[in-house]
């Protein structure tokens, strides 16, 4: 009976509130959801609802992260794009410019659903792509999102168990591209 912008307020709610940190639903989002679902007449099992979950990845230390340019973060820091995981954070060396890309290779397949990071008030991402593969040589966008300070997500749906993510800037910014905290979300 409610819209879907209050819908989406009531889930961002639950998902942010009692030390939460997810990402905000939209109503597109919600929208999206009504007509994917528009012909179901029967309630969903706890097993259907578990697997639609996306579960956050923990970054390991066998995941390779490489980047088309890394600058440094800090005194005595290394150009590692790994620091996208942590607080630190990683950023590009310089102004960003459509094809500036971010990659994580995992050691195994997952069924890849989703990207979270945070970044600055003035280093975010203007626009950017996600594109995930198999094999690293062959690719497939999957998302594209218009970037934010603070929180960004792209999530989606994909069937494909992979082992490879990219995210890829599309429009020309005056800041550098930077992201902390970036996790991968798994079905």
């Amino acid at each position: 009976m409610n819209d879907d912008e209050y819908i989406a307020s009531v889930l961002s709610y639950i998902r942010n509130d009692f030390g939460n940190e997810g990402s905000f639903i939209t109503p597109e989002y919600v929208a999206q959801i009504r007509e994917e679902t528009k012909d179901r007449d029967a309630n969903y099992s706890f097993d259907e609802l578990i697997h639609e979950v996306p579960k956050a990845l923990a970054p390991q230390d066998n995941w390779i992260a490489t980047a088309s340019s890394t600058a440094l973060q800090g005194v005595g820091s290394t150009r590692d794009p790994s620091y996208a995981f942590g607080y630190k954070g990683w950023k590009t060396e310089e102004s960003q410019k459509p094809g500036m890309w971010y990659q994580v290779e995992l050691p195994d397949e997952h069924q890849l659903a989703e990207i979270q990071f945070s970044a600055g008030k003035e280093e975010f991402p203007i626009g950017y792509t996600v594109s995930i593969s198999k094999d690293g040589n062959s690719w497939t966008e999957v998302a594209k999102e218009s970037g934010q300070p603070g929180l960004n997500n792209a999530r989606w749906k994909s069937s494909e168990n992979v082992r490879f993510v990219k995210i890829e800037s599309t429009e020309t910014g005056e800041k550098p591209w930077s992201m902390r905290r970036l996790i991968l979300y798994a079905r």
